[in-house]
């Protein structure tokens, strides 16, 4: 085949099987570039009778980039292991293999906290999913980036989207941007407050251009939670880069010279009072 269907997973047990199924439904087999699971993911996919390789995770960019090599085929279809890969798209994909392309966009649908998101950013969405891979690379720590090897690459839009099932539940959003903001906010240098700043900055912009400009309220409370989730997001990324983790338990003793200081501010000055006039 000259598409090849490459899925990265890390304990993806959970979600891997409607995954595979859907790619199975399309008569196609995946391989899936392993980062060391320990939940039996590996053997859910040979089970399923598709392929697995174990490459130890070493960031994002580099995992993709090796999957583009393992594939071994001239055009690689990254799916998610929490996306849904449709007939309608694979027919989409292989007539633009057939034109001939060296990557296309994709539209996603989110389903967030129990509705389809189709305003406030969330929808199409587009990524770069569909790659020649003589001609792509991937570049970055997270929310990594293709970078074409060629001055003037064809890149085409596919119509139909991937489905995509990642945030189901608020709390499932949170432990991913918990994630994924650590490996932002990594190596950030800069000014505490100036980091800060630009946290804030972000976040307002963020609520202005999704619940204003792109109407997220239009998909009910859902849409308003997404967007201030979002901006969140972003001002979590740079208040981490401008905090810094103890590396060992503080000294509790500092914390009790510091409590009486700050009890010795707060205490009123009392005036001096002469004796009390017995009667």
């Amino acid at each position: 085949m000259s598409v090849g269907v490459v899925i990265l997973a890390l304990n993806e047990a959970a979600r891997l099987p409607a995954t595979l199924a859907a790619v199975g439904a399309c008569g196609v087999t995946a391989l899936v570039v392993d980062g060391g699971s320990t939940d039996g993911t590996q053997e859910l996919v040979r089970k399923a009778g598709h392929q697995v390789v174990e490459r130890p995770f070493d960031g994002f960019a580099s995992q993709r980039n090796a999957a583009l090599k393992l594939a071994g085929t001239p055009y690689v279809l990254f799916v998610d292991a929490d996306e849904i890969l449709t007939s309608g798209l694979w027919a989409d994909v292989q007539a633009a293999v057939a034109g001939g392309c060296d990557a296309a966009w994709i539209p996603t649908l989110d389903h967030f906290a129990g509705r389809w998101m189709l305003h406030g950013g969330w929808y199409p969405q587009p990524h770069l999913r569909l790659l020649r891979t003589s001609r792509t690379t991937y570049e970055g720590a997270v929310h990594e980036r293709v970078r074409f090897l060629v001055d003037d690459p064809q890149v085409v839009r596919l119509t139909h989207p991937l489905i995509h099932l990642s945030h189901l539940t608020v709390s499932h959003y949170l432990q991913k941007l918990d994630r994924y903001t650590e490996i932002e906010a990594a190596g950030r240098p800069g000014s505490p407050w100036l980091l800060v700043g630009r946290g804030c900055a972000e976040a307002i912009a963020v609520i202005v251009q999704r619940l204003v400009l792109r109407r997220a309220w239009r998909d009910g409370p859902q849409g308003v939670v997404g967007a201030v989730s979002y901006a969140f997001y972003r001002f979590t990324v740079w208040g981490k880069a401008a905090s810094s983790s103890a590396a060992s338990p503080p000294d509790v003793h500092e914390a009790e010279r510091l409590w009486e200081q700050h009890q010795l501010r707060r205490a009123p000055r009392r005036r001096a009072k002469g004796p009390r006039r017995v009667r």
